[in-house]
């Protein structure tokens, strides 16, 4: 088993690994706030900013490392899991409108893209096998509404 938390030092965070009865040490360093820690089976997932750019960082549990996860630097966040894959929100690249992804392995996958343009998904939850979580689905100023997904279709 092991313990993974982040410290700041003057602007920079760290992410440190302490393994019981072992070591404790240094997996990365980024010049921004490191957080959304998350893991899925033995794989430590989180946000950082490396070069200006938010994307989401891998770290096996017995790793030394991290790297930059592929397709994941539009600015990731709510990151959750349930159990085996990692959900989360990222730019869409439609102006400021978010989506939510799936990642599972090496295999990202687009979930959403609820009409209306600036969606916003946010409060990604997992509860009985299904990820709940609050949009916009029409014009900006209208109200968020909880909404179900399951499987490719939205409830």
């Amino acid at each position: 088993d092991a313990l993974f938390f982040v410290t700041s030092n003057g602007g920079t965070d760290q992410l440190w690994r302490s393994v019981v009865g072992g070591a404790t040490g240094i997996v990365t360093t980024a010049a921004g706030v490191l957080s959304d820690l998350t893991a899925v089976g033995s794989t430590l997932y989180f946000t950082g900013v490396e070069g200006g750019v938010r994307a989401i960082y891998q770290a096996t549990l017995g790793g030394a490392s991290a790297t930059v996860v592929n397709g994941t630097a539009a600015n990731p966040a709510g990151l959750t899991t349930d159990g085996a894959s990692l959900f989360f929100t990222q730019g869409n690249g439609k102006g400021a409108d978010r989506d939510i992804y799936r990642l599972s392995g090496a295999a990202l996958l687009r979930l959403t893209d609820i009409e209306g343009g600036d969606s916003q998904p946010a409060g990604l939850t997992f509860s009985s096998g299904q990820l709940y979580f609050a949009a916009q689905d029409a014009v900006a100023g209208s109200n968020f509404e909880i909404v179900i997904r399951n499987g490719r279709e939205l409830y």
